[in-house]
């Protein structure tokens, strides 16, 4: 904004890599303590940023965190994607955002 502001030129706007966020969102059936089954194995994912929210219980339908992948192109994120989505059980559930 400042560079607008101040009549400079814009700074280059091209996409560097591509990036998917996960939702991580408390389980419709599950309250109580948080406990977050697949969180180690994603961990271990090249590129792959957990960010969780320091929420100490979980409610159905409850933001308890997002995961953020990155790579290339979607092609090479999206094997990482779907490890993720299918490793987080069952106390969580993923909602993607691309």
């Amino acid at each position: 904004m400042l560079r607008v502001i101040l009549n400079y030129p814009l700074g280059k706007t091209e996409e560097l890599e591509t990036s998917v966020m996960l939702n991580i969102i408390g389980e419709k059936n599950h309250s109580g303590l948080v406990h977050y089954i697949g969180l180690n194995e994603t961990l271990q994912l090249h590129k792959t940023y957990v960010h969780l929210y320091g929420k100490k219980e979980t409610k159905p339908g409850r933001k308890m965190g997002h995961v953020t992948l990155i790579g290339k192109d979607f092609d090479k994120i999206e094997p990482m994607l779907n490890f993720v989505k299918e490793n987080w059980k069952p106390i969580v559930t993923i909602a993607v955002a691309v």
